[in-house]
């Protein structure tokens, strides 16, 4: 966060998601053993957190401010995108940085008829319905179905 507001019109906000190989337990091979270029879900996923997190800030917030979530560890099975929205969420929250309110997020599945709140990734693979939802405990912010 900047100690000066910029002069612009927006909110300068940055969010960036970074998942490591080694998080996933996949080490480059080959000669170079260096990270690359962010991947489509990274992008996706500091995307989704944007869109989610950009409207609670106040009208005339004019700092620089810059989300970066690291995953250094993860164990596949269970969905980064809501972990990743609901750190960003309790980070912005505690850092009391904007008068912002706390924001979680789930994601919903249709499974053999009934609906699942937070599959694991196999049973997510076999649904029919993949809805992810966030907002406040007021109002929804943002809906993405696949």
């Amino acid at each position: 966060i900047e100690r000066e507001p910029v002069s612009e019109d927006f909110l300068p906000l940055v969010v960036q998601f970074l998942e490591k190989s080694y998080a996933a337990g996949k080490i480059p091979g080959g000669f170079v053993k260096r990270e690359g270029r962010a991947q489509d879900f990274e992008i996706l996923t500091s995307r989704l957190i944007d869109r989610t997190l950009r409207p609670l800030f106040p009208k005339d917030y004019r700092y620089p401010t810059q989300i970066t979530l690291m995953v250094l560890s993860h164990d596949i099975e269970n969905d980064l995108q809501v972990s990743a929205l609901n750190a960003a969420s309790a980070a912005l929250f505690l850092a009391h940085i904007a008068p912002i309110k706390s924001v979680s997020a789930c994601r919903i599945a249709r499974v053999d008829n009934g609906f699942l709140i937070n599959p694991n990734t196999s049973l997510l693979n076999q649904s029919s319905l993949d809805l992810f939802v966030s907002g406040t405990k007021e109002s929804l912010n943002m809906i993405e179905m696949r």
